[in-house]
């Protein structure tokens, strides 16, 4: 499942970031391997989604988050 397919507020875990043009910003965000991963908020817009990772919240674009491949967390 891609990380845009996520229920708000359903901890998963990074497994694969396909290749594409944004794989090395989304990596310098903290979006690697193994990593948890917890949708918080959408925009009014539908369009962007805020995540939560690392203690960080980072903002990505849908487009953007169905390049990254995630697991459901145990």
């Amino acid at each position: 499942m891609t990380l845009q397919e996520c229920k708000l507020k359903e901890t998963v875990v990074v497994s694969y970031i396909e290749d594409c043009e944004m794989k090395r910003r989304l990596l310098d965000l903290g979006f690697v391997k193994g990593a948890s991963v917890t949708p918080v908020l959408n925009s009014p817009s539908k369009g962007m989604r805020a995540y939560l990772i690392k203690g960080c919240k980072i903002g990505i674009r849908n487009s953007e988050s169905r390049y990254i491949q995630v697991i459901k967390e145990e």
